[in-house]
């Protein structure tokens, strides 16, 4: 679970054990008792060092696995970084995938190609799909609302895995879940 990515621009991207992600801009490389130019330690764990013009990648050691690991493990998040913002964030992102989906599901580009086809008034072929789209975003935020502020109230430690808030958001219906005469002949 445990991220340290220092990369050619200077940025270094930390992910501490309980997943809080964060980052750094135009920042020196952390000193870590031995040599490298970049480090990738997340699903690899590889280490960059030039030499002339050439680059060598080499595996990290077990010590030099050991020094990152306690990098990360002793390093503070900037002030405003929080678990629970980032919950917050990420699952305000799945819910709007999740309202693209229902509307690529039902034949509109996105909610505001389906919000001029539902419109009061509209003779657009397919606006009840249209308002079934803007019912799913009314019903989607409003699950989304409830989620954010329960992870947003709760102590860091006694937040759910993220996959919990993920199940608990109103997902987008299957084409075979819809009736007949509501597919297109």
């Amino acid at each position: 679970m445990i991220a340290f990515i220092y990369q050619q621009d200077n940025s270094l991207k930390l992910r501490n054990e309980k997943g809080l992600r964060w980052e750094y801009e135009q920042t020196d490389a952390p000193t870590l008792g031995f040599e490298y130019d970049y480090i990738i330690y997340d699903d690899q764990k590889i280490k960059i060092i030039k030499k002339d013009d050439e680059e060598v990648i080499t595996d990290l050691t077990n010590d030099e696995i050991d020094a990152i690991e306690k990098y990360v493990l002793n390093a503070e998040p900037p002030e405003g970084v929080s678990l629970q913002q980032q919950y917050a964030d990420d699952l305000w992102h799945f819910t709007a995938e999740n309202v693209r989906e229902m509307c690529n599901r039902l034949r509109f580009g996105d909610i505001v190609e389906a919000n001029v086809a539902g419109r009061e008034g509209s003779n657009h072929p397919f606006r009840s799909d249209a308002r079934r789209c803007l019912e799913f975003y009314d019903q989607a935020y409003l699950i989304f609302e409830e989620l954010k502020n329960q992870i947003i109230a709760a102590p860091e430690d006694q937040l759910q895995d993220f996959d919990y808030y993920q199940k608990a958001s109103l997902r987008p219906v299957m084409q075979e879940f819809l009736t007949a005469s509501d597919e297109e002949k």
